[in-house]
């Protein structure tokens, strides 16, 4: 299930990318190929840089990119679902 609405704070946004980190380790012991953990891996990059950009860039456009990429790893990624519904939870 995927949310619209997304109430981000350092806080959440820090959960989300321990998810996203929990979810990855999860699938590497699961026999994910290496080549797509990497790939996982680089959002999760994005992710934090988009943390560590809070207060230096637009916040409404860096919350968007930020929950847009949540919503993209569900969709590319098996086990991934739900990383974006529980932002703001």
């Amino acid at each position: 299930m995927q949310s619209e609405s997304f109430s981000l704070n350092r806080h959440n946004e820090l959960q989300a990318i321990r998810r996203v980190i929990t979810r990855t380790r999860t699938n590497a012991y699961q026999g994910v190929s290496g080549k797509e953990l990497g790939k996982v891996l680089d959002d999760v990059q994005d992710l934090l840089t988009l943390t560590m950009e809070r207060n230096e860039r637009d916040e409404t456009e860096r919350e968007a990119e930020f929950a847009a990429l949540l919503r993209d790893l569900e969709k590319r990624y098996i086990g991934f679902e739900g990383v974006a519904s529980r932002i703001g939870k």
